[in-house]
């Protein structure tokens, strides 16, 4: 799984968007911090993107990940009644990345991932949503564009 927001709008971020989902196609099946590190060095001289980088392992039981800016993301599971915030060094892929650091957290089904770009609001991600059309709804910011991921395990 992979969301990503390039930064700006116009013709230039829509280039930028294009050129970002050919390399994640190509590197797809590499970790998500190893995806993020070659990323950046692609990415290097662009505006470049906030993104997350998300794999599910060991039979649908842990969530790996890495990424970089102002991309959310929370997992809710039995355990974990108010939900697990997934940590996302700030930065930004293809400008100023100081860390990539690799994640990992044990899914307890029944679960679920909210992932969320900031183009919508702060408190969309505070509660466990139902799906990614309501938190589009209630939560996006008028004048921002937004991304939304909801994935459910049962």
């Amino acid at each position: 799984m992979f969301v990503a927001d390039v930064l700006g709008h116009g013709a230039e971020a829509a280039e930028v968007a294009r050129l970002l989902k050919g390399l994640v196609l190509q590197g797809i099946e590499l970790p998500p911090d190893v995806l993020v590190e070659w990323l950046h060095r692609s990415l290097r001289y662009t505006r470049g993107a906030c993104l997350l980088a998300l794999r599910v392992g060991a039979g649908g039981r842990q969530l790996h990940w890495a990424g970089a800016g102002n991309v959310r993301a929370r997992l809710w599971h039995a355990g974990a009644p108010k939900g697990i915030p997934l940590l996302i060094p700030s930065g930004i892929v293809g400008y100023n990345l100081r860390r990539i650091q690799a994640s990992t957290a044990e899914v307890t089904p029944p679960a679920c991932l909210a992932v969320a770009t900031d183009g919508l609001a702060d408190e969309a991600l505070e509660q466990e949503p139902y799906d990614a059309g309501g938190l589009l709804q209630r939560f996006a910011r008028p004048h921002d564009d937004a991304t939304v991921l909801v994935v459910r395990w049962d």
